[in-house]
């Protein structure tokens, strides 16, 4: 699979997580302050709920990376899902 290809699929998958988690009203209702931001702590959990990190820490991060034409690192986000948002619908895994 080419670069391009894995980098359409991955932004497809960001926007369909994105919508899954509005669809669900997981999205985050404000913006996190630049304190909880600054976490260095894995999904920021010491200051972000789980879903607060989907969407201002991981959705952009791994965008940013798409755009820059970087190398997106192997993952796997469903076992975090089943942790921190043990309740999340389907359809948000799956996305």
């Amino acid at each position: 699979m080419s670069k391009n290809v894995g980098a359409k699929r991955m932004t497809e998958s960001l926007f369909a997580l994105t919508e899954a988690l509005k669809a669900n009203d997981l999205w985050p209702s404000r913006e996190p302050t630049p304190y909880e931001l600054a976490s260095t702590v894995p999904f920021s959990v010491d200051r972000l709920q789980f879903n607060e990190w989907l969407a201002f820490v991981f959705c952009p991060k791994l965008l940013e990376l798409i755009e820059q034409d970087k190398d997106i690192p192997a993952m796997a986000i469903t076992p975090a899902l089943d942790v921190y948002l043990p309740d999340c619908p389907y359809d948000v895994k799956k996305a």
